[in-house]
């Protein structure tokens, strides 16, 4: 926690080369670039109170479950990340999806249909602020948000390592058309936005 807290009290502004969002994923979540080594990156993701999108909030929802182009450390800042995975099994149908990511792109991101596979759920682990994980970038997982009860705010840091080429499968049990909200995701903002966002989420602890 104290690394995490560390990096966005001292965040000045996003590193030249890199772009931070605004609906990223979902809308009303901030994806912000604290720091980037080697081309693996320290990313925020954040979300104001009230602005949380309720399909992040729940299995319910659309958030397609994914694997990596690296392994990462996630730290929750705010709030509380539910972490869930899957493998390979005889358990449940999901759609299986290429996609073209949005959040490495900037562009509107693009779902391609390929098949069906059959998957096992793994159980969820929940870590609530102050708590970390780390993980490969092999398994296919899916995260919930859950904002802080005190706050409202809801914010976790990404550190990413070992970056690779990103994998393009992604998955859903809910047949999809094409990725929801597509239309409005990934608007780019500039260094004095991600700044003062942080920076709020600094002074609501």
């Amino acid at each position: 926690m104290n690394r995490a807290m560390d990096v966005l009290v001292a965040f000045r502004g996003v590193p030249a080369g890199f772009s931070s969002f605004f609906n990223a994923h979902f809308p009303g979540l901030y994806s912000i670039v604290l720091a980037a080594d080697g081309g693996c990156l320290t990313r925020a993701f954040i979300a104001k109170p009230g602005e949380l999108h309720p399909d992040l909030q729940s299995y319910a929802g659309t958030f397609l479950w994914h694997a990596h182009g690296y392994d990462f450390t996630e730290t929750t800042v705010a709030g509380t990340v539910i972490n869930s995975m899957m493998r390979v099994g005889s358990q449940r149908m999901f759609h299986e999806y290429e996609i073209q990511a949005g959040i490495d792109t900037g562009r509107k991101p693009v779902l391609k249909r390929v098949g069906k596979r059959l998957f096992d759920l793994l159980p969820i682990e929940t870590y609530d602020e102050g708590e970390s994980f780390s993980m490969t970038h092999e398994p296919i997982h899916r995260v919930i948000f859950r904002p802080s009860v005190t706050t409202g705010w809801f914010a976790c840091v990404v550190e990413e390592s070992n970056k690779r080429e990103a994998p393009v499968s992604v998955y859903c049990e809910k047949e999809l058309s094409g990725v929801p909200n597509a239309d409005v995701l990934y608007q780019k903002i500039d260094d004095s936005e991600a700044v003062a966002v942080v920076t709020e989420l600094v002074k609501s602890r």
